[in-house]
């Protein structure tokens, strides 16, 4: 498999997502520690939707269809969880409101 080969494969689209998650966490981790304010972690998903899209059409115009097709799995997990995550959030701040 040549370089070229290896770079258009969904591993090597998951593997670009997953870092650029990873990044963005971390500094939004900084952030929150920086200024002790946790409401920076519940901007990662507009982060996300700002680079992950941008991420996958750039490796569709590079010709690498199948990276694209990893990023696109990454940002459908990456949106579910940022979901199941912002609702569980939800919820437990609701249900601690009651008490």
């Amino acid at each position: 498999m040549t370089h070229a080969e290896a770079e258009d494969s969904v591993a090597h689209g998951v593997k670009a997502a997953v870092w650029r998650n990873v990044t963005v966490l971390v500094l939004l981790l900084g952030l929150t520690f920086l200024h002790r304010d946790p409401s920076w972690l519940f901007t990662i998903g507009i982060f996300q939707f700002l680079y992950l899209p941008v991420t996958a059409f750039r490796e569709r115009r590079r010709g690498r269809a199948l990276a694209a097709k990893g990023v696109w799995i990454v940002v459908g997990v990456t949106f579910l969880l940022s979901a199941a995550t912002c609702t569980g959030a939800i919820l437990v701040t609701a249900a601690m409101g009651d008490h």
